[in-house]
């Protein structure tokens, strides 16, 4: 444990000056894996990431990450793509995740989900 701790600067600066590029590497991780890092960043440097991953990989991340995770990185999200990203997901799992959410980010991201599909709102 005292080696990962070792690392945490190293990653926060990763995160800090190639989001893109920890997008990447998470993309790469096991998901377990990237979870982990994720959860030992601080939740705006994981929203920044978050922004530049695949809407498939963000979405996979956010529905195996802790509800804690979950909340801390989507409320530092744009509405727009927290909708993107859960609408690759099943119904069931949606409405899991919205649940977490304060009502004002959840009413913002449910009135996203319901436009029509190929609406410029959506």
């Amino acid at each position: 444990m005292a080696t990962q701790t070792a690392f945490l600067p190293l990653v926060q600066k990763f995160f800090e000056s190639d989001p893109a590029g920890a997008a990447n590497s998470l993309e790469l991780m096991e998901r377990e894996e990237a979870i982990g890092v994720l959860k030992t960043v601080p939740p705006t440097l994981a929203a920044s990431v978050f922004r530049h991953l695949q809407t498939s990989s963000a979405a996979a991340l956010l529905k195996d990450a802790p509800s804690d995770l979950f909340k801390a990185v989507v409320e530092r999200l744009d509405p727009q793509q927290t909708a993107a990203i859960l609408l690759t997901l099943p119904s069931s799992p949606q409405e899991t995740l919205l649940a977490h959410l304060s009502n004002k980010a959840k009413r913002q991201i449910q009135e996203i989900l319901t436009y029509p599909k190929d609406s410029a709102g959506r």
